[in-house]
């Protein structure tokens, strides 16, 4: 802000009337009789008399109403203020003491901007915006004029406030969720505001809120660790802990907050619970919950919603209507409110799915696959969620495998015939037509499997007959070389390594010929096919 000229007018009566005696001779003939009568109505005015009503001196000389408007200008005050700057303002261009009027209006304006800046630094936005308003506008002479810096503060100060209002919500907020070093970093953004409120008493107060929630002392820094772990007991005792906190300190709305938002995650875990039929967790989380004046209303709530959630663990219709019915009369302002109407929603939809099944299982009674898919289709839509769920799937297995047995049997009968035929490879391709997943897949695949076996083992065996065949001959490197064509896990395999051990026996040594180009004894005669066998 452009400072205030240091010096309130201290232009005396007659240094003013001697500017004003230089100026008239130089006047014409014409006003100095205007002049002369102006001097002596000024003469006759006593120096230390007051300047009087403000309304008077609208047709006193020029002189004199900028002396009383300085005069008006020292008390310091604004409707005084006002007053000077009023009377400044009538004083004409034309007149010699213009520009003494108009650096004596940009003083006054100043100083008025000045009180309305200590309303601001006193945290009184209102009153400061007001002052600002009732300065007399004035015409600016240069860019940095007092005016111009009356139409930039009615725009910038309330920015300002609003900004540091922010600042302050948003630290509080962090605060509340124990981020103090969150908190700290918005906090020191005040010191940057314009306004002493902001950059000092409010940021101080701050500052000692921050230090008070993190030291080391407090029961806080404890407290967040216990909910970063948010298990059960971790959260059982993070109660405790802010039950220490005084009622009586500057931080126990933050004790409180936490309270509230531990509260509220103890009621998760014992619904949590309650759904997982562990009600040593639930009673610890109703105890616990009672211990805090503000939450007994929402212990109370809980312990209800165990008596009529352990009714429904029965499972039959008329606890469950109960239950419905007992809710729909629970008062809508209680704090679980929304929490038992979740779960009444849940009853209803379990006595509808009660009824479904029964409805289904009836149906499905038949055997007939029209009625075993309509029943499948009916339960499909009891929820996963049902407590009667692990009924419902295996259900749904079952009648799914009825419904395929009765599909894929007369497959598996063709396959059966045909294999009872000889015709085993016509058999695997009917067989393979029945699905991995399906409830025949299984008893298909080891026929299939056998099948393969039999045509495996009919190959082996003529290959074996070939081998014996070269064996009598003795053609001993011949046998063995077609017996070993039959591979392990293959029914002959045993058979045709027992046969390979006797004919490397009977094998007589093997003598080199004198001859290099004759063949290798054992080799097989060059034109002698080996039969595979297929």
């Amino acid at each position: 802000m452009k400072s205030v000229m240091s010096s309130q007018p201290t232009a005396s009566l007659e240094s003013l009337q001697q500017a004003e005696r230089v100026w008239s001779r130089r006047l014409s003939l014409g006003l100095l009789a205007l002049a002369a009568g102006s001097l002596s109505l000024l003469l006759v005015q006593p120096r230390n008399e007051p300047c009087g009503r403000f309304w008077i001196w609208w047709l006193a000389p020029v002189a004199e109403r900028l002396y009383c408007a300085g005069q008006q200008a020292q008390q310091g005050q604004l409707a005084s203020l006002q007053q000077a700057l009023f009377l400044a303002q009538t004083i004409p261009a034309s007149d010699p003491l213009f520009d003494t009027a108009q650096r004596y209006i940009e003083q006054w304006t100043w100083q008025a901007i000045d009180l309305a800046k200590v309303k601001l630094d006193q945290g009184d936005l209102a009153a400061a915006v007001a002052i600002l308003k009732q300065i007399p506008t004035v015409k600016c002479r240069d860019r940095d004029c007092a005016q111009t810096a009356v139409t930039e503060r009615l725009e910038q100060w309330p920015q300002l406030w609003t900004a540091a209002e922010q600042l302050v919500a948003e630290a509080e907020a962090e605060l509340l969720q124990l981020q103090w070093d969150r908190a700290a970093a918005l906090a020191s953004g005040l010191l940057a505001n314009e306004s002493r409120y902001w950059n000092s008493q409010r940021y101080e107060s701050l500052n000692r809120r921050i230090a008070a929630v993190r030291s080391p002392k407090g029961p806080f820094p404890t407290v967040a660790q216990q909910l970063r772990k948010g298990d059960l007991d971790s959260l059982l005792a993070a109660v405790r802990q802010l039950q220490t906190v005084p009622t009586t300190s500057p931080v126990r709305d933050v004790a409180d907050a936490n309270l509230k938002r531990t509260g509220d995650r103890l009621v998760d875990l014992a619904k949590t619970a309650l759904d997982q039929r562990q009600l040593t967790a639930v009673e610890q989380v109703i105890t616990t919950l009672q211990t805090v004046p503000a939450l007994q209303s929402t212990a109370q709530d809980l312990q209800q919603l165990q008596t009529w959630q352990v009714r429904t663990w029965s499972g039959e219709v008329p606890d469950l209507a109960k239950a419905v019915a007992a809710a729909a009369t629970y008062p809508r302002d209680r704090p679980l409110a929304t929490v038992i109407q979740q779960y009444s929603s849940r009853w209803q939809s379990e006595i509808e799915d009660l009824r479904r099944l029964a409805q289904a299982e009836q149906l499905a009674a038949s055997g007939r696959i029209e009625d075993l898919l309509q029943a499948l289709s009916s339960i499909r839509l009891i929820a996963e969620t049902n407590p009667r769920s692990a009924q419902v799937k295996r259900l749904q297995q079952s009648w799914q495998a009825r419904i395929e047995q009765s599909e894929d049997q007369p497959t598996l009968q063709t396959a059966d015939r045909l294999a009872a035929e000889g015709k085993l490879l016509e058999a695997i391709a009917t067989a393979q037509r029945i699905f991995p997943g399906r409830a025949l897949y299984t008893a298909a695949q080891v026929r299939v499997q056998n099948w393969q076996l039999q045509i495996d083992a009919q190959g082996d065996r003529e290959l074996l007959t070939q081998a014996q065949a070269f064996a009598a001959s003795q053609d001993w490197d011949s046998a063995i070389r077609i017996a070993q064509q039959i591979p392990p896990g293959r029914p002959l395999y045993n058979a045709a390594q027992a046969q390979i051990r006797a004919w490397e026996q009977a094998r007589p040594p093997l003598i080199l010929p004198d001859d290099p180009a004759a063949p290798a004894r054992g080799e097989l005669p060059p034109n002698l096919p080996i039969p595979t066998g297929r």
